[in-house]
C-alpha cells in the first residue's frame, strides 16, 4: 500500500465519522438533527452533580432540551430557563410544558428563535440556569434552581492542552451547515 491510498482510507474514515449526525427525539417521537449531549456540572445538584444538555435544529429556530435524574418521577424541569454566553447576556427560555418523564429522571425542552440559534452559533454557552420542581420530602432528590456549568470536570486537566469545557458555538453552528 502506497501513501497516497493510505491518506485516502484514512480521510475517508474521518470523514465518516464526522459526518455522524445525532438525533434528538421530541416528546411526540419525531426526531429532528442535534448536537451530541453535553453533560454539564450542575455543583449544587447533590444527586448527581451534572445534567445532559442537548441543541436541535428546527425550521423556526432550534430546541433545547435539559434531562436531570431525579428519584421521584412526579419531579419535572419547569420555569423560566435562562442561557448565559460568553459576552455576559443571556438568552430567557420561557415553559412551554414541553416534558418528558422517565423511570430515572426527567427532561424539558424549550424553543429558540433563528436570532437566538445565531447567537448560540458564534458565543459559547457559560451555564444554564433551569429549574426542578415537585413536592420533595426527607428523602427524595433536591428541588429548586440550580445551574449546570459549562465544564467537563470540577478539577480543570491540569497542563494538558485539552480544554476543560465543551465548542458549544462550533457544534451549534455545524447543525446549520
Amino acid at each position: 500500500m502506497n501513501l497516497t491510498q493510505f491518506i485516502c482510507i484514512i480521510t475517508f474514515i474521518f470523514s465518516f465519522d464526522s459526518s455522524a449526525q445525532e438525533m434528538m427525539v421530541l416528546k411526540d417521537g419525531k426526531q429532528i438533527p442535534a448536537t451530541k449531549a453535553w453533560t454539564f456540572l450542575c455543583e449544587n445538584y447533590a444527586l448527581t452533580g451534572k445534567s445532559d444538555i442537548q441543541f436541535a435544529k428546527t425550521d423556526s429556530g432550534g430546541t433545547l432540551k435539559i434531562s436531570v435524574d431525579t428519584v421521584d418521577p412526579d419531579f419535572f424541569i419547569g420555569g423560566t430557563t435562562y442561557i448565559y454566553l460568553s459576552d455576559f447576556t443571556a438568552i430567557a427560555c420561557t415553559d412551554k410544558n414541553l416534558r418528558t418523564k422517565s423511570e430515572n429522571g426527567t427532561s424539558a425542552y424549550y424553543y429558540l428563535t433563528i436570532p437566538e440559534m445565531n447567537r448560540l452559533k458564534k458565543l459559547e454557552i457559560q451555564s444554564i440556569r433551569f429549574n426542578i420542581r415537585g413536592k420533595s420530602n426527607t428523602f427524595s432528590s433536591q428541588t429548586g434552581n440550580f445551574t449546570a456549568l459549562n465544564k467537563k470536570s470540577f478539577f480543570g486537566t491540569f497542563g494538558k492542552e485539552e480544554k476543560n469545557s465543551f465548542e458549544t458555538a462550533e457544534e451549534i453552528a455545524l447543525l446549520y451547515k
